[in-house]
């Protein structure tokens, strides 16, 4: 009997243990909505944010965040601590003559229990560029790499 009561207490430490560290394995990522104009006459603009798996392949793309003219600001989701993430950004633009595209690509490794912020700034049809902040160090984080090799969304523009 003292055997099946060992095995048992062994067996909690080692489930107390496992979530202990399932929670510390995480870090958060808030992403904000980073375009100066989002819709007007004729005109509509959607950001989006994706967590793309380790081969960059945008099939398997995981979405983050979507943000339009009809959604809040922020948003805050957990993502695995202690290995590279790739985080890819877009903000589409539509208009009746041309399809635009801003995309950016991060690869960094986020720390457990470390808060980050991830913002692309894109101006009408112009300027696009992505700022990664360690909240908690407020830096970028020292491995932080820009990839923009990878290209999920093609720009079209219509045949006049």
């Amino acid at each position: 009997m003292p055997r099946v009561i060992r095995a048992a207490g062994i067996a909690v430490l080692g489930l107390a243990l496992l979530g202990a560290a399932g929670e510390m394995g995480t870090a958060t990522v808030t992403m904000a909505k980073g375009y100066d104009k989002g819709a007007g006459f004729g005109v509509a603009t959607v950001q989006q944010y994706y967590l793309l798996p380790d081969d960059a392949n945008c099939r398997r793309q995981k979405r983050l965040a979507v943000f339009n003219m009809m959604t809040g600001m922020t948003t805050t989701k957990p993502v695995p601590a202690g290995a590279p993430i790739n985080i890819y950004a877009a903000v589409e633009r539509v208009n009746a003559f041309e399809h635009g595209v801003c995309q950016n690509n991060v690869i960094f490794t986020p720390l457990a229990g470390h808060a980050y912020s991830v913002l692309q700034r894109s101006a009408v049809w112009d300027s696009c560029r992505i700022e990664v902040i360690d909240t908690t160090t407020n830096a970028a984080p020292a491995d932080l790499k820009q990839d923009n090799s990878v290209a999920c969304i093609k720009t079209v523009k219509p045949n006049n």
